[in-house]
């Protein structure tokens, strides 16, 4: 995926070969509109047997975190599913540089934002059913005040999530958050 800041302002996806050969077409993501403005793509594949691709983006002019999904590589434009905004940031405030990773059914969705007292969160939405839809997607939670540009990390062979994230205590750089149970919406802890 690339983001294209010209006339459209919209993310692209194509498939290449290993030779560089491209075997699908450019694929508009979320909507060529001068007033979209998407920049900062993720991308994932979830290695599941649907072969499921994630893709997010922040839409700048309105500060929001989209999200797209496919299933089948993700080769042809039916392939993906309708676009959604995962986050949607009160007046106040600026949701941002969003990072996505899946292992199977799981989904783990990042942001950062930033209010207008310039408290920093970082953010998160998950799924254990693969994501493409809004209804597979659970609500967004948030970590305390000054831990950001957070990162998802599902590990293939368990099922543990880590979000790691920048941290500036004045001697710690970065933390990994460890979740502590199999529910992704409580019981996290940093190593």
């Amino acid at each position: 995926v690339w983001e294209y800041q010209g006339a459209g302002k919209d993310v692209y996806f194509r498939v290449w070969d290993e030779d560089w050969n491209a075997v699908s077409a450019e694929i508009g993501i979320f909507g060529a509109a001068s007033a979209y403005d998407y920049t900062y793509p993720d991308v994932v594949y979830d290695n599941s047997a649907s072969h499921r691709l994630h893709v997010v983006a922040w839409q700048s002019s309105t500060a929001q975190i989209a999200y797209r999904g496919a299933t089948g590589y993700g080769n042809d434009a039916t392939d993906w599913s309708s676009s959604f905004y995962i986050a949607t940031p009160s007046l106040t405030s600026e949701f941002r540089l969003p990072h996505v990773d899946a292992q199977g059914d799981r989904v783990l969705v990042t942001w950062e934002e930033v209010n207008s007292s310039s408290e920093v969160y970082a953010w998160y939405t998950y799924s254990t059913t693969g994501g493409i839809t809004s209804s597979n997607f659970s609500s967004d939670y948030y970590f305390t005040v000054q831990k950001w540009r957070p990162i998802p990390v599902l590990v293939n062979t368990s099922s543990r999530w880590y979000i790691v994230c920048w941290y500036d205590s004045g001697t710690d750089q970065f933390r990994v958050m460890e979740l502590h149970t199999t529910d992704p919406s409580s019981s996290w802890g940093y190593t």
